[in-house]
């Protein structure tokens, strides 16, 4: 994906000015892992976390599709120009298990933690959902973010 330049034409590589987006907020990209870490909720049960979520997709006006789920979402940035779409995911559930750690941001929910990742993976794509929708007049092609309940179901 390429970013277009005041002329209309291609510019720079959309990677070099995501990467000087990312440094302006590095604070809030610390302050949403810690809060997914604090508020881990299990599969089909991420009601606070698909709020938090969803209150950030509608600052960043970014469109959130109808899916018919209760938890989770799926939200389509369109960039100004037609083209290619891409998907990028991130799973939303926690396990589980019982945090014993000393950090100041541990689980606020007893039994419950994201102990594989997915706190990051959140921010990770809230994060990329942030700058890209300010970067959108630029974007030639559109960004389908989805946030994934319930990964770790087995059945």
């Amino acid at each position: 994906m390429e970013l277009l330049d005041e002329d209309g034409d291609i510019g720079m590589d959309i990677s070099e000015k995501v990467q000087s987006e990312m440094k302006k907020y590095d604070g809030w990209f610390k302050e949403e892992l810690r809060w997914f870490h604090q508020h881990p909720e299990l599969s089909f049960h991420e009601y606070d976390t698909t709020a938090h979520i969803l209150k950030y997709l509608k600052e960043f006006n970014i469109p959130v599709l109808d899916t018919g789920l209760e938890t989770g979402c799926i939200a389509l940035l369109k960039g100004s120009v037609q083209g290619p779409c891409i998907a990028l995911r991130a799973d939303i559930d926690a396990l589980p298990v019982t945090e014993h750690s000393s950090a100041p941001y541990q689980s606020q929910n007893p039994g419950r933690m994201h102990a594989c990742g997915h706190d990051t993976h959140m921010t990770s794509l809230l994060g990329a959902a942030r700058i890209l929708s300010e970067l959108r007049d630029d974007l030639q092609g559109s960004v389908k973010f989805i946030f994934q309940p319930a990964e770790e179901i087995n059945m």
